[in-house]
């Protein structure tokens, strides 16, 4: 005679799909008239459809996942990049050459000297940038506040006299230098992110 757990297994093998061992019509015969086991099937069929997912429609991903990972301009960078990359490492190269004199100075104020950090730590952001294009976005919000900042302060300069509006030309590569991050970091965006519902 079986005991109430070897009819308790039978049951959840017959939820798994699974022989049970114990003919069909025994194993009803016995749940009609076992409360223990009628209890440990009831308890057991919801939690059974909830952990099988295969009687469940689950729908296809695939396609949508492989798309996004062909789209992930990370995984294969553009020919088109190497233009502005090229060029950003230039800007790169011409701030640090222009920062260092001012860097080194023994002679210049101290203001000078740490204006020539910041110069020399965007550059070093931008030749980071144009090695590694996907870095573009991490340094893109620092580099346009301090580009913005700068502007500002270049505005109220020239508004009041106190430099020349020619002289301001030296902050060009900062500007281009950002325009060429924003151009990097459009192109090196992370992908799309994949709806599941």
């Amino acid at each position: 005679m079986a005991t109430c757990e070897q009819w308790q297994d039978a049951v959840s093998a017959r939820l798994d799909g699974e022989d049970p061992g114990i003919p069909a019509g025994a194993l009803d015969a016995h749940l009609a008239t076992c409360a223990r086991c009628r209890n440990f099937a009831a308890r057991i069929d919801p939690l059974d459809r909830l952990t099988h997912t295969s009687r469940y429609d689950v729908p296809d991903r695939s396609a949508d996942i492989l798309a996004a990972v062909r789209g992930d301009r990370r995984v294969r960078p553009r020919a088109t990049d190497l233009v502005p990359r090229v060029a950003l490492g230039l800007v790169g190269v011409l701030q640090l050459l222009a920062s260092l004199p001012y860097l080194w100075s023994l002679t210049d104020a101290h203001a000078a000297r740490d204006l020539a950090a910041f110069q020399l730590a965007l550059a070093i952001g931008f030749l980071v940038a144009a090695a590694r294009p996907a870095t573009a976005t991490g340094l893109l919000p620092t580099a346009v506040a301090l580009v913005a900042v700068l502007a500002v302060v270049v505005a109220g300069d020239i508004a009041v006299g106190r430099v020349a509006a020619g002289a301001e030309t030296i902050h060009l590569p900062e500007v281009v230098g950002v325009a060429l991050l924003w151009l990097l970091a459009t192109r090196h965006r992370a992908p799309r992110r994949i709806q599941t519902a």
